[in-house]
């Protein structure tokens, strides 16, 4: 019908927002904060099936639809924390366009379903949503960065807080991050017993999940108390996935980790690169413990991990009935007293394949290049090579392997790390280590074979010169 530059036809449809009190029409339209002033403005630049979002005002306009069917329904809103002026408020469908103003507003907009998830625009909505337990089982999506360093000290409602002797109340719902990030999370609990902090407190539930979110620049300190991360203080069950932790510090008394303080649920495809510190026990790149039944696949950690004891690159510790870890890698530098490993300082019960680490290890004892003390549990097609160095029980691979643990088709670097033994695995120099046949004849999965599986975990670069990495690991860039 005109009017309208040509489009790809793969695009998807686009949301054009309207507000006549914030809005200006030299603005694109497409975000809350660059809306046009007009409604015609939005019918401009909207094409078929995408959606025109009119804020609530006065809009003294003559409308020209350019020539498109339409018809109206009429209605009255609360948005934005503004009272209702508009007068025939409308719902107008143009063809396949729609101009649309939310009713009941709440937060951002939504009504909290799977289909229409409370939005999230700004630090005060953010803020918001801990402050009311009845919306903790609802669907969240976030439609905007969110800086929250207007909130200092405990200034944060942290989202279902695990309050010592209180009726607490999980997390249960889903929390779409949406490809956005929060920056600037700070919360200090100097001096008080606390519990579980982090932007979300305790998460449950099987089908509770906080996904796409990346945290940037935290800065969680909790002296005295149990369970912190950036992200989330304790995770019973759920999922997270494709989350992330850029820069910033986490620090605590027991069970620190950079994006989980404790957790028994599931979480996938996620990094940090924060450090990490624990005053008393259990400090992790990734999560403080990783405990009955937890799992976690391709996941990273490459900051700084500090701690007393149980202390790992990745994880603090793996415990108990069928807790899991594949695929998997750190490169931080770890340093703790008892059990320390590069990638897990205690693992108990627990599996660990596929994964492999390369930072500097230091501690007293049960020290070891990836694990620090394994006890009843197996580690498969797994290999470290960073530096290793502790007072009493150290290996390059493993520091200590007690009570029928298995360490199976799994090595160190012999020179690399300065450790000549280890109970467990097989040492290697550093050519060996280079070398592809090593891994391939141990039954290694790489891509670019099928004699030994088609899962394809590994990749190497045949020429030599270079270790193994995970096949899911993105391209790295080097600077000279």
């Amino acid at each position: 019908l005109g009017a309208c530059y040509p489009r790809l036809s793969w695009e998807q449809p686009r949301i054009y927002y309207v507000d006549v009190v914030d809005g200006n029409d030299n603005n694109n339209g497409l975000t809350p904060e660059t809306a046009f002033a007009t409604i015609q403005a939005g019918i401009d630049a909207a094409y078929d099936g995408e959606k025109v979002l009119v804020w609530p005002g006065v809009y003294n306009e003559e409308l020209d639809f350019l020539g498109k069917a339409h018809f109206f329904g009429y209605l009255c809103v609360f948005a934005r924390n503004r009272s209702c002026k508009l007068k025939n408020a409308f719902l107008l469908f143009v063809a396949l366009l729609s101009v649309t103003v939310p009713a009941q507003a709440k937060y951002g907009g939504g009504i909290g379903t799977s289909d229409e998830p409370y939005l999230i625009y700004t630090p005060e909505q953010m803020n918001a949503i801990g402050t009311d337990a009845n919306d903790w089982d609802k669907h969240f999506k976030l439609t905007a960065n969110i800086d929250l360093s207007g909130y200092t000290g405990t200034a944060y409602n942290i989202i279902a807080p695990n309050v010592p002797d209180a009726n607490n109340i999980p997390f249960t719902g889903v929390f779409d991050g949406n490809g956005h990030i929060i920056t600037n999370f700070t919360y200090n609990s100097t001096g008080a017993l606390t519990f579980d902090i982090g932007l979300f407190g305790w998460v449950d539930g099987n089908d509770s999940e906080i996904k796409n979110l990346g945290v940037i620049e935290p800065n969680v300190v909790m002296p005295y108390g149990l369970r912190a991360g950036a992200l989330i203080g304790m995770q019973n069950s759920g999922t997270v996935s494709n989350c992330y932790v850029e820069g910033g510090s986490v620090s605590g008394d027991y069970s620190v980790g950079g994006l989980i303080g404790g957790n028994t649920g599931t979480v996938i495809n996620c990094y940090t690169t924060c450090s990490v510190t624990a005053e008393n026990s259990r400090a992790g790149g990734l999560a403080g413990w990783n405990d009955d039944g937890g799992v976690i696949i391709n996941c990273r950690a490459s900051g700084a991990v500090t701690g007393s004891q149980n202390v790992g690159g990745l994880v603090a510790s793996n415990f108990y009935n069928a807790t899991t870890i594949a695929n998997c890698y750190a490169t931080g530098s770890v340093t703790g007293g008892d059990k320390t490993g590069g990638l897990v300082g205690w693992n108990h019960e627990g599996s660990i394949s596929n994964c492999y680490c390369s930072g500097t290890v230091t501690g007293s004892s049960y020290v070891g290049g990836l694990v620090g003390l394994n006890a009843e549990a197996p580690i498969s097609n797994c290999y470290s090579i960073g530096s290793v160095s502790g007072d009493t029980k150290t290996g390059g691979l493993v520091g200590k392997n007690i009570r029928g643990g298995k360490v199976e088709n799994s090595f160190w670097d012999v020179e690399t790390s300065g450790q000549t033994t280890s109970e467990g695995g097989t040492d290697k120099t550093t050519a060996e280590m280079q070398d592809p046949n090593t891994f391939l004849d141990a039954g290694w999965d790489f891509v670019g074979e099928s004699a030994n599986g088609t899962d394809d975990f590994w990749t190497i670069c045949y020429l030599g010169a270079c270790y193994p990495r995970l096949s899911w690991e993105q391209p790295r860039i080097y600077y000279v």
